[in-house]
């Protein structure tokens, strides 16, 4: 882009500067190939010296007022052209300044710290021996999610809201999403490559019942994490990360895998600026 700019440019230069009259050639001739008025030849005439001498002096004045008037457009001309060529300078490299700045800047994500962790539950009064040694059984349910810097440049967090909840189908998720009140991070630094990791329990109860388990093992009871991350770059912008994660049990021998999965979750929830 930037070269393409100077191309420009600098064609735009030469043809300011090629504007001109059309020239004169010595056989009296303009490059058009008309006969030039001054240069036709006149029946020959007896001219006194006193006449002669007024039409050298008139001759002499018209060149130099042409010559003038030539020094004065190459005047504007290579005013014009520095101008533009300014303007242009200026545009590509604020052009270039935001490219650098856009590459640099800090990027944050937000992953699961575990994909598909167990579901917790309490068993019920009469369990039996196969229902009391089932994964997950007496376990709180939780979130667990790391927070990386994934640019080139450091990113100070400002803020964070982070959810964890139960649904009864997908189509009760909100969109767009309704944030808690986001608790304040103190400007943490995470600089390039760097994480920190943060949890929230299941919402209304971090334990399911045994009934609550199957419904969720039978996609009847939706488990979903949501959140988003306000953070400030090293120029000063501010950013926001949003994500969202539904927790995805396969039926009916679909092949994707069980656990948190976003590419179910509605588009709003996932979005970065």
């Amino acid at each position: 882009m930037f070269r393409l700019c100077l191309f420009l440019l600098f064609t735009l230069s030469i043809s300011v500067l090629c504007i001109g009259q059309t020239p004169v050639l010595k056989s009296g001739r303009t490059q058009t190939g008309e006969q030039n008025p001054a240069r036709q030849e006149a029946a020959p005439q007896v001219i006194a010296p006193a006449v002669v001498q007024q039409r050298s002096l008139a001759d002499t004045n018209s060149l130099d007022a042409s010559k003038h008037d030539l020094v004065d457009k190459l005047n504007a001309a290579s005013t014009v052209v520095i101008a533009v060529f300014t303007c242009g300078m200026f545009v590509c490299i604020w052009m270039q300044i935001t490219a650098s700045k856009s590459t640099e800047r800090a990027w944050i994500i937000v992953s699961p710290l575990e994909v598909a962790p167990p579901i917790g539950f309490v068993p019920s009064a009469n369990a039996g021996n196969i229902e009391t040694h089932l994964v997950g059984v007496n376990q709180q349910n939780v979130f667990s999610c790391a927070i990386k810097n994934t640019g080139n440049t450091p990113a100070q967090l400002l803020k964070l809201a982070i959810a964890y909840r139960a649904v009864n189908s997908i189509s009760e998720i909100l969109s767009p999403p309704e944030y808690r009140e986001k608790n304040d991070l103190n400007g943490l630094l995470l600089v390039k490559g760097d994480s920190v990791g943060f949890e929230t329990v299941l919402e209304p109860s971090p334990i399911l019942t045994k009934t609550e388990w199957d419904a969720v093992h039978a996609q009847r009871l939706i488990l979903y994490a949501f959140g988003a991350v306000n953070y400030k770059d090293v120029y000063g912008k501010a950013h926001e990360t949003r994500f969202g994660y539904l927790y995805f049990v396969p039926q009916g021998g679909d092949r994707t895998p069980e656990g948190f999965n976003r590419e179910k979750m509605p588009r709003a929830y996932n979005s970065a600026t």
